[in-house]
């Protein structure tokens, strides 16, 4: 099962509800395990990480989580479109998507502009990789564990 339970504290119900979408990554993934933004997300949230299409479409047709994260560049695949558009709504209609997967080695132009005009509606251009800074928006950022330092941690990560 793509599902992996995460350790509930007993106040679990007080915690945010963060999806990790990760379509690409295998069920046993363990990148995160020692990673300092992953183990603060643990202690902080409760996490429910799903590798499957069908069962982030089962959980989110029922469930309003706090956010949802997407961890790899899967998502983009025009397979993954109605997936997608649920995320869509889920984020037009005030939910929290974080888009971890924005490191340029990973994007591909075609799926990219894809996901971003076609399942978002929103205008993208895949530019060249000139920069070396990757920002959050203030006001997400502040959401998370980490804070501000949440984008210093994805500038080293891409």
């Amino acid at each position: 099962m793509s599902l992996q339970p995460t350790v509930q504290a007993s106040s679990s119900s007080l915690r945010p509800r963060i999806v990790l979408l990760s379509l690409a990554l295998p069920e046993n993934y363990q990148e995160e395990q020692n990673d300092r933004l992953w183990t603060r997300l643990r202690l902080q949230a409760q996490l429910r990480r799903y590798t499957r299409a069908i069962d982030a479409l089962l959980y989110l047709a029922f469930n309003t989580p706090t956010a949802i994260i997407i961890t790899d560049s899967a998502i983009m695949e025009p397979r993954y479109k109605s997936l997608a558009i649920l995320i869509r709504n889920y984020a037009i209609t005030g939910g929290t998507v974080i888009l971890r997967c924005a490191c340029y080695q990973a994007m591909d132009e075609q799926k990219t502009n894809f996901f971003f005009s076609d399942c978002f509606n929103l205008p993208w251009i895949l530019g060249d990789r000139k920069t070396g800074s990757t920002y959050l928006n203030k006001e997400v950022a502040d959401k998370l564990p980490l804070g501000q330092q949440s984008s210093e941690w994805l500038s080293k990560r891409c």
